[in-house]
């Protein structure tokens, strides 16, 4: 008997620690990838580059410009394929004897590769820009080391400046609107173009011609705007078309079935009302109130998502100035999800209190300070999720946006939204599934 008392100790304690693990995880997968992130931002490395394929490298020494520094403190063989043509074309540009050799690690390279390939998919509805950007990207993400000199060659401040300015804008502006913004090179801080190269890497064609975008055809899904096809915001999609739909029709059916579910829960809360409506049984109502909004938006969303949502036949258009409706929606979602959490973290903690300590629960509601307890817990759930909501209404850098398609719900940033939903979430949800662990385990006990 006492050796299964002990191990059924050790079982509570592992299964407390194992439940607070899983809540960390979502923690630690948001650090390490900002942390990779920035990493990959100050080694230089455009983490979300394009495919440079093989036609695209075939400038001669007088078509690339580079710029040189004494600081080549590494040096490794270049493995991958994404830029081999180019390099080695560059390298008889500059070095010309010895091996290829780059300042980027094995690991690092692996990673650009990854990258360079994946960005591919999106730069090949761009290939004009494609085309211009393919020797700048292969210089970002490689640049080449000197082993005997120790020299470096990298890419150039005036090359960074032509494309993000230029053929590339566009796409430059919708990587920030996604977030992106901390994985593209800072233009600033690039080295000035070395003397013994061309200070002109890029001829683009037709940048001041009225009528540059004339042969220009675009896909379906695709509208034609200035020097490039950009995507319609009605038609576009991040995964196949099937995988959208099924996607459309999992949450019209989630949503259906959350609808059926509230409506349920009120019509028993109005025919119990004297249980349910009371302290602290009411908190859940409460949640359901909140799932009925949330709900509502989701359903109005499915009846006409483009219309609601697309500001503009340009996504990028779209981007920069998002409907009232996203705006709306983006507040909903955000107050509502939180403020659920609340109200179910409390319900539990207060639960919690009346198991763990029923002595002084009895007393609190002997001398009526239950009052007071509901009181500030309703006022507690209210306020706490408004002020990341008012900073994201009145912070352009953290406003509601558009984060998917096809879209749901509007959103703000990934930086913002960790810190005022995610987090919180995550943090209440651990605490609560653990005392209601305590819970269990004291009345078996």
């Amino acid at each position: 008997l006492v050796i299964a008392r002990k191990i059924e100790n050790v079982f509570f304690i592992v299964l407390l620690v194992v439940v607070l693990g899983l809540f960390t995880v979502p923690i630690i997968v948001y650090y390490r990838s900002t942390s990779v992130s920035s990493d990959i931002n100050n080694n230089g490395n455009l983490s979300e580059g394009g495919t440079i394929g093989n036609n695209n490298v075939s400038q001669n020494c007088t078509r690339i410009s580079w710029s040189q520094d004494n600081d080549a403190s590494e040096c490794h063989e270049y493995t991958g394929t994404a830029c081999r043509n180019f390099l080695h074309q560059w390298f008889q540009c500059t070095i010309g004897e010895g091996e290829l050799n780059i300042g980027v690690s094995q690991q690092e390279q692996n990673q650009h590769e990854q990258t360079i390939t994946s960005l591919n998919t999106y730069l090949e509805h761009y290939k004009q820009c494609q085309q211009q950007s393919s020797a700048f990207i292969c210089q970002y993400f490689f640049p080449l080391a000197d082993c005997s000199t120790g020299k470096s060659y990298k890419a150039t401040k005036e090359d960074c400046f032509l494309i993000s300015t230029g053929v590339c804008s566009d796409l430059w502006t919708l990587a920030n609107n996604f977030g992106y913004g901390s994985l593209l090179p800072d233009c600033t801080t690039l080295p000035n173009v070395a003397n013994g190269s061309s200070s002109v890497t890029i001829p683009i064609e037709g940048i001041n011609d009225t009528n540059g975008t004339d042969g220009i055809v675009c896909r379906e899904d695709f509208v034609k705007t200035d020097l490039i096809c950009e995507p319609r915001c009605d038609s576009f999609e991040q995964t196949s078309h099937l995988n959208s739909q099924i996607l459309i029709y999992s949450e019209v059916v989630a949503t259906g079935l959350g609808l059926i579910f509230c409506v349920v829960t009120i019509i028993v809360a109005v025919k119990e009302y004297k249980t349910l409506l009371a302290y602290p049984s009411v908190l859940v109502f409460f949640q359901v109130i909140d799932m009925i909004v949330f709900v509502i938006v989701v359903i109005i969303t499915a009846i006409d998502r483009h219309g609601l949502y697309c500001s503009s036949v340009s996504l990028l258009e779209t981007l920069n100035n998002p409907t009232p409706f996203c705006i709306f929606s983006g507040v909903v979602f955000h107050y509502a999800i939180v403020n659920m959490a609340l109200w179910w973290f409390f319900h539990v903690a207060i639960f919690f209190h009346k198991v763990l300590f029923p002595f002084q629960a009895n007393r609190f509601e002997k001398l009526g300070r239950n009052k007071y307890i509901f009181t500030t817990v309703t006022i507690l759930s209210i306020l706490l999720p408004l002020p990341a909501v008012i900073i994201c209404l009145s912070v352009d850098k953290f406003k509601y946006n558009i984060h998917r398609f096809p879209t749901t719900l509007c959103i703000s940033n990934g930086e913002m939204w960790f810190y005022s939903t995610t987090l919180p979430i995550d943090i209440l949800l651990a605490l609560g599934v653990m005392m209601l662990i305590i819970i269990l385990w004291t009345i078996r006990k």
